[in-house]
């Protein structure tokens, strides 16, 4: 579990650093061009999403070996693994982090929020992480079962991007609040 923390938090260091960077940028970006961009950035990304068209660039890849001796300092290592995970996430994540980190950058606040944000997104993250941490001998052998709803899983969270990037556009994403408030 120690691990899983450290993993977590070498992925959260990342992910806090480039949200309060995106919600600087907004600060000084925060016009209406810049929001019907991103507005339109999060619908092309959504459209990624559900496979509508691809774009190869965001399906890359970068992977780190780490090297044999993994004994050494593991906690520090998890930290490693959770910074180059951040770094090299799987292309899946690419339209979602796309959209939040143009979120963060339109919304014209401030770092502060757009560091919020990403908080959030890297929460989003790290409690399946630690949900599996604590559970794995008894889920494991299930998310076999989950293969063939993936495509219509990945489908349904391209359409909540799209659905995010036109209130985006529309300049109503604060209408999201009323609805959860």
């Amino acid at each position: 579990m120690l691990k899983t923390l450290c993993f977590i938090a070498g992925i959260s260091v990342i992910f806090l650093l480039i949200g309060f960077g995106a919600g600087l940028l907004g600060k000084i970006m925060y016009t209406n061009w810049f929001r019907y961009l991103m507005g339109a950035l999060i619908i092309i990304l959504g459209l990624h999403q559900m496979e509508v068209f691809h774009f190869h660039f965001l399906e890359k890849q970068k992977t780190m070996d780490f090297g044999a001796n993994k004994q050494k300092n593991e906690l520090f290592s998890a930290f490693l693994l959770g910074l180059g995970f951040s770094f090299g996430w799987t292309p899946c994540i690419g339209p979602v982090l796309g959209s939040v980190l143009a979120l963060a950058a339109s919304n014209g606040q401030d770092a502060l929020v757009g560091a919020l944000y990403l908080f959030i997104y890297t929460l989003g993250m790290a409690i399946p992480f630690l949900l599996l941490a604590l559970a794995s001998s008894l889920v494991l052998p299930y998310f076999n079962r989950l293969k063939p709803h993936l495509l219509l899983l990945k489908k349904i969270g391209g359409a909540i991007i799209i659905l995010m990037g036109i209130l985006l556009l529309l300049g109503q994403l604060n209408s999201l609040s009323s609805i959860f408030s």
